[in-house]
């Protein structure tokens, strides 16, 4: 498998993973996860409130051999595929990722015709507080 998919449960009530394939799954502090990721995550405070946080990683000699100068771009491309497959399957068992109607309703879109899909937070980077070396 060239993409690892590391899972990081940051609230006592996370949904139930009997269902699902998992490599690596560990308890944590989860105060102090809750915090690392918040920090890793470009100070974002809503990490910490997730009752899950998944991080998807490609291991790019494993793509190698089939994209060669590619392998980078297509990793990149692969990470979205799984990210919207992550978005279907928690819509579809019903914590979903944001409210559909509520996101419609401010940007002024019917929901039928046009729809908001994808809820994605990025913030400015504040790096005199991140030490990304």
């Amino acid at each position: 498998m060239a993409f690892s998919l590391a899972l990081a449960g940051l609230a006592s009530d996370m949904l139930d993973l009997h269902s699902f394939f998992y490599h690596n799954l560990e308890r944590a502090d989860q105060a102090e996860l809750a915090q690392e990721i918040t920090r890793a995550g470009l100070w974002q405070s809503f990490l910490a409130q997730a009752s899950v946080v998944f991080v998807l990683t490609a291991i790019f000699q494993r793509l190698r051999w089939r994209y060669r100068e590619r392998t980078y771009r297509y990793a990149l491309l692969e990470a979205g595929h799984v990210a919207q497959n992550i978005y279907l399957a928690v819509e579809a068992v019903g914590p979903g990722t944001f409210f559909d109607s509520l996101v419609n309703q401010l940007l002024g879109v019917d929901g039928t015709e046009e729809a908001a899909l994808y809820l994605l937070a990025v913030g400015p980077r504040q790096e005199e507080q991140v030490n990304d070396s």
